[in-house]
Formats: C-alpha cells, sequence, structure tokens
C-alpha cells in the first residue's frame, strides 16, 4: 500500500507564458485606451466641424459687417462733404438787389464734332446735380489750340472716342468764353464726378506759367455766373487735380496761385455782400406748439445737406437761400413775401400731406438735391 500523499499543487507557469499574459493584458489596457482616445478624437472632430460652421457664420457676418461699415463711411463721406459744403461764410451769393450778369459766351454747342454711334452719346442731368464747378487745362503747349481741334481728338482718337468734347465751357487765350455743352449733359471731364459737375477748360499748359489775364478775367466772369445761377458757394469752384481720386497735375501746378486770383476776382463780381448764413431751413411754432411732424419729415434732408435751421423769420433773412417746411398754415406766405423782399432766395416744400412732404425731402437728400429747380411750392401727387 502506497501511504504518500497526491500532489495536489498547481505547476508553476514558465517565465514565457507569464510574460505572455501580462503583456495580453497591457495590450487589451492599451486598446481599451485607443478605443477611448478614438471615441474622444471622434467627439473632438465633431465639435471641430461645429466650430467650423460658428467660424463660417461669423466670417460671413464679418464680411456683412465690413461691407456695412464702408457702406456707412462713404455715408459720412457725402455728410462731411455736405457739412464742408454748406459752411458758406466765407463768400456767399450775390443777394437779388447785386445779381451777376451773364459774360458773353458764344455758343459752339452744335457746331462741334460728335461721334455718330447712337450708342455712344453723353448721359443727361438736371441743373439740380451739380455741385462742383472744376476748371482744367488743355494741357497744349500750343495756346491757340481751338474748340474744335479739342473736339476731334476727343471724339477721334483711339484713347478717347468720346461722344463729343469733355468740357461744357472753352475758354481762349485771348478771353473768348465759348460753350462746348450743355450743363445738362454728363461729358467727360473729371472720372467719377462727371454726373455732379460742370467742366471749363483754358486753352494752354500751366505747369510754369499762369493763364493769361484776359482768361482769369473770364473765367472769373463765367464762374461768378454760374454759381450765381447754380446756388452754389465760391468753395464749389475746384481744380481738376484738387479731387482725391484723380492723378493729374490738370489745371497745371500754378494753379493754387491762379485760383485765389480767380476766386477774388469771383467775390467782386457783381458787388457781391457778404451775408452770415448760405442756408436757412425755416419752420413754424407758436407759444403752444411747434413744427413737430414737419422736423421729423425733414430729419434726412438736413442730415444730407447740415442746413442752418431754427424757426425765426428774422434769423432766417440773413440766408442767401431760405428752405420753408410744410404749407401756408405753418409758416404764413406774409413771412415768405417777407424773405424774399429782403433778398433771400426762397423755396417752400410741401406736399399734399406730411408723408407725401416726407417723400419728396428724402428724394432729395437721396439725389443729393439740395433745391428744386422752381421757387415755388413745391407738390408731388
Amino acid at each position: 500500500m502506497n501511504n504518500s500523499k497526491e500532489d495536489t499543487s498547481i505547476a508553476p507557469v514558465p517565465a514565457d507564458a507569464a510574460a505572455l499574459t501580462a503583456a495580453r493584458d497591457e495590450a487589451a489596457l492599451w486598446q481599451s485606451r485607443a478605443a477611448y482616445l478614438q471615441t474622444q478624437a471622434q467627439r473632438a472632430e465633431q465639435e471641430c466641424g461645429k466650430y467650423q460652421e460658428q467660424v463660417l457664420t461669423l466670417e460671413a457676418q464679418l464680411r456683412a459687417l465690413e461691407a456695412y461699415a464702408a457702406e456707412l463711411k462713404t455715408s459720412l463721406d457725402h455728410a462731411q462733404a455736405a457739412l464742408e459744403m454748406a459752411q458758406r461764410t466765407t463768400a456767399p451769393l450775390p443777394s437779388a438787389a447785386t445779381a451777376v450778369g451773364r459774360p458773353a459766351i458764344t455758343d459752339i454747342v452744335e457746331q462741334l464734332p460728335r461721334s455718330a454711334d447712337p450708342g455712344n452719346q453723353y448721359a443727361r442731368r438736371s441743373l439740380a446735380q451739380i455741385r462742383f464747378l472744376v476748371l482744367h487745362h488743355t494741357g497744349s503747349d500750343d495756346p491757340a489750340i481751338t474748340p474744335q481741334e479739342l473736339a476731334e481728338l476727343h471724339v477721334k482718337d483711339p484713347k478717347h472716342q468720346w461722344p463729343g468734347i469733355g468740357f461744357h465751357y472753352f475758354i481762349s487765350a485771348d478771353g473768348t468764353i465759348y460753350q462746348t455743352n450743355r450743363l445738362e449733359t454728363v461729358c467727360y471731364h473729371v472720372v467719377n464726378n462727371n454726373p455732379t459737375s460742370v467742366g471749363i477748360v483754358l486753352s494752354g499748359r500751366f505747369s510754369d506759367a499762369m493763364p493769361t489775364a484776359a482768361q482769369i478775367e473770364s473765367a472769373a466772369g463765367l464762374v461768378a455766373w454760374l454759381l450765381q445761377e447754380l446756388r452754389l458757394p465760391p468753395e464749389s469752384v475746384v481744380g481738376h487735380r484738387e479731387f482725391a481720386d484723380q492723378q493729374t497735375d490738370c489745371p497745371g501746378s500754378t494753379w493754387p496761385a491762379w485760383k485765389e486770383i480767380l476766386l477774388d476776382k469771383v467775390r467782386r463780381s457783381g458787388q457781391m455782400t457778404r451775408r452770415p448764413i448760405y442756408h436757412y431751413v425755416l419752420f413754424w411754432q407758436t407759444d403752444t406748439a411747434w413744427a413737430e411732424a414737419e422736423w421729423q419729415a425733414a430729419m434726412r434732408y438736413i442730415a444730407r445737406f447740415r442746413p442752418t435751421v431754427g424757426f425765426s423769420p428774422q434769423e432766417a433773412r440773413q440766408a442767401e437761400n431760405v428752405t420753408i417746411i410744410g404749407g401756408p398754415t405753418g409758416v404764413s406766405p406774409e413771412v415768405e413775401d417777407m424773405l424774399r423782399a429782403a433778398g433771400c432766395r426762397v423755396q417752400r416744400i410741401a406736399g399734399k400731406n406730411m408723408t407725401q412732404t416726407r417723400a419728396l425731402l428724402d428724394a432729395m437728400a437721396r439725389d443729393g438735391q439740395r433745391f428744386l429747380p422752381t421757387s415755388s411750392v413745391s407738390t408731388i401727387s
């Protein structure tokens, strides 16, 4: 009988088998971690996608804001220009009692060469759109160049091929003034500013020498008369080179010197008197009420042109131009007559109701039209 006990102990695991088990356990752990990280990566990718969508949305919003900012800047530039144009205290227009006479002008509009192409014609405008009188020189070394020769160049030269001559007036070396386009014509002389400007060209090149005395005298007479007829201040007189977006020396490097001579003659034309206010917008008021509705209707017009605004007919008498807002039940016809007798140019803006008045004033502000062509009561149907 074998009395030895059975050995029930577990045989020892070989060292390499233990290492394999540990490696498997570690691999399983890393697989678990990898699965976790993959899940996190997927979540992060989803979040990234959401953020990318938000970025695209924000970029679109930024572009819209930039466009809006550009639009606001343009509006601000226009408002600044209107403000500068409204500051007319240096040399206002002549009163009715000291009107500037029309200078001698030779009309050759119909005699100059024009494009034969019906599709190549100058556009038209209303006189109320005009804001600037722009002085040019022909740039020719020959001061005897004629309007006909300049028109030929503008119409037939391959560099131009314009509908016609690019200026409204031509002043020769001897001081003769030629009208070469109607004022309603939008001709080519100041890129980006043609619809709002009148082009006046003097024959010659003024890089070293100034225009002849006869040219300056005639230009001053023409400019003074146009300022009066178009209801513009002397600040509207500029040289081609003064526009910020123009890269030109025109009307020559001597322009600053003869501009002062020109404007001095303009101010003296017709014994021009100084008035402290260029444009006054007059509203009605009583002891218990005031023109609140008219005021609201005129807000865009006032913001566009920056006139002097008030309720005093006596103060309005000091202005060259007076715009009355609203019908005769507000500012009376007697006040209107008094202002005209004082030498003011008076215009009443009134629709059939306040909605129409607002619509008319808003349209004038939008179109840059400070005054309507007539001085009578203005209504819209």
